[in-house]
This record gives C-alpha cells, structure tokens and sequence, in this order.
C-alpha cells in the first residue's frame, strides 16, 4: 500500500522522513529499499531509536541523506530539511 502511494504522489512528495519501526506491510529497511530502487532522487531521512551496527550498516547501504536518532527535536528536523534544500539546489544549479 505504502509503495503505491509513494508511486503515485511522487511527483507532489519533495522529501520523506521514514520510521524504520513500521510495518506496511514492508519493514522500513525494505521501504527505503523500494524507494531507491523506484525513486532514486527522493530525499529520504531515516527516524529512528535503533543504533545497533547491523541495522545501521544495513540503512546506510541504501543511502539516505539523513539518519536521525529519536527523540526528535525541532532542530534536528530542521537542519534535515535544510540539508534536503541545499543538496535541491545544488543539482538545479548543475544542471
């Protein structure tokens, strides 16, 4: 379900914060997964409390721009949507 959204609403979606603690029916691991292989450009930040190395080795192979531990802050939010503008306009400017 999840997947079909993503798909549909990907040219009005200008980032994604994923929960890895989700089940979608696809864990967030194999949701990030998806959304490389189908939205290779998407912003993606990663949430989550899970800070053992397999998972976060396992993330960090599908590359998304952000990694956040929770809890969340309002500043931790906001320097992620900042690194998301800059790297936006860093590929419009080289194009």
């Amino acid at each position: 379900m999840a997947q079909r959204v993503l798909i549909d609403a990907s040219d009005r979606i200008d980032a994604i914060f994923l929960d890895l603690n989700i089940e979608n029916p696809l864990d967030g691991i194999e949701l990030l997964g998806y959304i490389r292989k189908n939205l290779p450009k998407m912003p993606v930040a990663i949430i989550t409390s899970e800070s053992e190395t397999d998972v976060v080795k396992k993330v960090l192979s599908h590359q998304p721009q952000d990694y956040l531990i929770k809890p969340l802050s309002v500043h931790k939010v906001q320097r992620s949507l900042a690194k998301f503008k800059a790297s936006a306009e860093n590929s419009v400017a080289n194009s």
